[in-house]
């Protein structure tokens, strides 16, 4: 991603978010990623990826989900944790 991140970056783009930050956590018998993705509007986000202009990006992401991917639905966090806009902890 690093080496060609117009390819992500323009995928993202077409489905209308992007993920901001990537978290990992390793425990004694799984390990996890956590990605948080931001939009400026959820409801326009694109659902079927049938008009999707792929790019050389996809084959990795697709190596990724189906290598890494567990293989249960993933959790939305979004009702547990919710930031703020500028994605900075009150206090």
């Amino acid at each position: 991603m690093r080496e060609n991140i117009e390819f992500p970056k323009s995928e993202m783009e077409q489905k209308g978010y992007f993920w901001d930050s990537v978290f990992y956590e390793k425990e004694d018998e799984f390990e996890c990623i956590y990605i948080v993705i931001k939009s400026d509007d959820f409801s326009n986000i694109m659902m079927d990826e049938s008009e999707l202009v792929v790019t050389p990006f996809r084959d990795v992401y697709e190596k990724f989900r189906t290598t890494c991917w567990a293989p249960e639905p993933y959790i939305d966090l979004e009702p547990v944790f919710c930031f703020n806009s500028s994605l900075t902890f009150s206090g």
